[in-house]
């Protein structure tokens, strides 16, 4: 099997900058579209602590309000108070537009750390892979936490991956490592897997460097020996050092609760995290289970059931690749540490997650940094089908054009369930209509939004001065529908399940979400329209006017 990383002897300047050009048609569908995702449950919260923190600092760091706010002091509100801050400059919310602008770095710095192979096919086929994910798609313009996390984490892995570059300028680079690190942990604590992926690049680096220094017939211990006495060795253990000061500080900037202690806080904050307890109902296989009572696969099989089956064959196929070229004794010791490390961070925490069975509810939500590691994974095998046809026939064109289409068959899921791609099952799951009674789909009630604007328009046949709707779902639920309401709207709330018989007489529509069956609230009153796609119901209107 060849190098991924080796030319072709054709020349690749035809589609050099494809990837550039799917950067661009991304900006253009963010422009056009962020409008059309819906307010989800917790947005309301997340984007009062951002207020909070704000008010944080325009106190002079006196008001302490948002270290008492819920829970929510245990993460970093990087995203909130930009999100908070735009919001008051433009003088209306551009939450999810700025969520989108985020999620950009993912697909940055896919294209970045897939240029180091130097096969531009693979860049494109890498960047391709996660345009079409749907779950990953589906997050971007509002997803506050996962999202961000996900693709400042894979320019943090940019960053770590690139100190190990040959001639770079170390503290350079370690200056930009340690920015990008920073920006990942000022999202989620969880970042702190960062320094430990480090640490094993390092032991990956000394063991290459050993091996090198072995073939020249040393033993391995002097080799090891050898190797931490180089001074490129040394100079990226300093390296990483600085690293870890840099993003400390970055982390810690604007984050009021770790001002109170820089040290013990934002660790304390990790522990929580890892920690969390608190069950959640989860809808799996068909049976509402307790997060904290789910399969060790659990998380396993949403990875299968919900990325397009194209990707999971060259994923598996780009996997393969991956390790024998890590193998490859031959293989310059960059290109290994990088195959590792891509390796690493899209296995390791689905294996920690199958042993250690952590609190995990919602899907795949909190793995989604995963994504555009098997999205690189996939690029990887799509390029080697790409190279394969090249070597055995002719017609480059052809080879290209087939290969993108095999692995965008998944863009047509996006256009048919917008805007709600996160609900995305593949066919392993069955039809989405038999998925959606299986598995959990609009958990975050996004859908609650074209439910309020089809009863803005149909209730103006009532001819009534007010409307009173009913919507299913605590306070945050109510807050899904209040934002789109028109005028002449009055909206009530009620989190009950299993009540009998008719709507209220006062009630004139009833919005509920199929979680939990708070559809089948009301049984006898008519259902007039639900908010679908493929089959897919995500939530209901019912009247009996």
């Amino acid at each position: 099997m060849t190098d991924v990383s080796r030319h072709h002897p054709y020349r690749y300047a035809w589609f050099r900058h494809w990837p550039v050009a799917l950067l661009l048609l991304f900006l253009l569908l963010i422009f056009w579209t962020w409008r059309d995702f819906g307010v989800t449950w917790d947005e309301h919260v997340q984007a009062h602590y951002g207020e909070l923190c704000l008010r944080y600092f325009s106190s002079g760091f006196r008001d302490l309000s948002a270290n008492h706010y819920l829970n929510l002091r245990f993460y970093g509100p990087l995203v909130e108070i930009t999100v908070a801050g735009l919001g008051h400059l433009f003088g209306f919310s551009i939450r999810h537009l700025v969520l989108a602008f985020c999620a950009l770095f993912a697909f940055v710095g896919v294209y970045q750390l897939t240029r180091h192979y130097r096969a531009p096919a693979l860049c494109f086929f890498a960047v391709l892979s996660l345009f079409g994910m749907p779950r990953f798609y589906g997050h971007m313009f509002n997803n506050s936490k996962d999202i961000p996390f996900a693709a400042f984490f894979v320019m943090a892995m940019l960053g770590l991956v690139l100190l190990f570059r040959p001639r770079v300028f170390r503290w350079r680079a370690s200056i930009l490592a340690g920015l990008a690190v920073g920006i990942c942990l000022s999202v989620r604590t969880g970042g702190f897997l960062l320094y430990a992926y480090g640490i094993l690049l390092l032991a990956v680096y000394l063991l290459l460097l050993a091996i090198q220094e072995k073939a020249s017939g040393h033993s391995l211990s002097e080799s090891i020996k050898t190797g931490l006495q180089r001074k490129e060795f040394r100079r990226l253990f300093y390296g990483f050092f600085l690293v870890l000061g840099i993003s400390w500080l970055v982390m810690v900037s604007l984050w009021p609760w770790a001002h109170q202690d820089i040290i013990r806080n934002p660790i304390q904050a990790f522990f929580e995290s890892v920690r969390f307890f608190k069950p959640v109902m989860v809808l799996f296989e068909g049976e509402v289970i307790p997060s904290n009572q789910l399969p060790r696969y659990y998380l396993p099989k949403y990875l299968l059931l919900t990325t397009p089956i194209p990707m999971l064959g060259l994923a598996l196929l780009g996997t393969v690749r991956l390790l024998l070229d890590f193998r490859n004794p031959s293989r310059e010791i960059f290109l290994r540490v990088l195959d590792f490390s891509i390796l690493l961070a899209a296995f390791f925490p689905i294996a920690y997650a199958t042993v250690m069975s952590p609190n995990v509810y919602d899907g795949m939500r909190h793995f989604l940094f995963v994504l555009p590691f098997v999205a690189i994974l996939s690029g990887v095998g799509a390029n080697f089908l790409f190279q394969a046809w090249l070597s055995r026939a002719k017609g480059k064109h052809l080879a290209f054009v087939l290969v993108t289409l095999f692995l965008g068959m998944s863009l047509f899921s996006l256009y048919r369930l917008h805007p709600y791609q996160m609900t995305y099952f593949n066919v392993f799951a069955g039809t989405s209509r038999y998925a959606a009674t299986q598995y959990e789909t609009d958990y975050w009630l996004s859908s609650y939004k074209e439910a309020m604007e089809w009863v803005n328009s149909d209730s103006k046949r009532l001819k009534k001065k007010k409307v009173t709707v009913l919507v299913a779902g605590n306070q945050h639920g109510l807050y899904c529908a209040s934002s789109y309401k028109a005028k002449h709207i009055r909206l009530l709330n009620m989190y009950e399940l299993h009540v009998p018989g008719r709507l209220p007489a006062h009630v004139d529509y009833y919005i509920a979400t199929t979680r939990y069956g708070l559809n089948r609230n009301f049984p006898d009153s008519k259902v007039r329209h639900a908010i679908q796609r493929d089959g897919a119901v995500f939530s209901v209107i019912k009247s009996d006017h």
